[in-house]
């Protein structure tokens, strides 16, 4: 059975191009004698886009050529190697450095050896209207005594608190060693503050010179 020729109209003209085999019109569209939107038709049959006819449209899409793969632009700048080093830098320090709980040491404030009124008194004068509180430093921790009892620092308020319905003295007396860190000295004035004392006096001792 001989084949059946086909016929082409190019898209937007009315000429045909008659007598193409099967082959013929392929080679037309690989080569670009046709483009795949040209009409098609054989005798008896409505024309129709070479890509959209039943026996044309599976080998019109093999001939379609492949995307090409966009060139990279050689002026764009690739920022992922230079994230990923700085999250590894980062990350390292954070795995290597050591923080340390930042403190601000204040030495105490110099010692007075006057009360708040300014008058000079002795320490068996100091004995009579005062409660006695002394700050030392000792295997490096401050130590809290209070009338010469060493108290634990959780426990200052509830000292002094008792020692003052003991006595009913409202004022005391405190001596600080000059190396005393001052958050311990804040711990006392915290604890007077919140036993309700009147005054803090300051105790200096003088130094002997020989």
């Amino acid at each position: 059975m001989a084949e059946q020729l086909w016929t082409i109209i190019p898209a937007g003209t009315t000429r045909q191009i008659r007598g193409l085999t099967f082959n013929a019109v392929l080679n037309g569209v690989r080569e670009e004698q046709f483009d795949s939107a040209d009409l098609i038709f054989r005798n008896g049959e409505t024309p129709v886009s070479i890509d959209t006819h039943p026996e044309f449209e599976e080998a019109i899409l093999d001939l379609q050529p492949v995307p090409r793969r966009p060139e990279d632009d050689e002026t764009r700048l690739d920022m992922n190697p230079l994230i990923d080093v700085a999250l590894v830098l980062l990350i390292f320090f954070m795995l290597t450095t050591v923080y340390e709980q930042i403190r601000k040491e204040f030495n105490p404030p110099p010692g007075q050896s006057t009360d708040a009124q300014g008058r000079k008194t002795t320490e068996n004068k100091l004995k009579e209207f005062t409660i006695r509180v002394s700050i030392t430093v000792e295997d490096g921790k401050p130590v809290f005594r209070i009338e010469n009892d060493a108290v634990p620092q959780e426990k200052l308020l509830e000292t002094l608190i008792a020692l003052k319905q003991k006595t009913g003295n409202r004022q005391l007396a405190l001596e600080v060693q000059p190396d005393v860190p001052w958050k311990a000295v804040v711990a006392i004035n915290d604890a007077a503050a919140g036993a309700e004392f009147t005054e803090i006096i300051r105790v200096v001792r003088k130094v002997r010179r020989d």
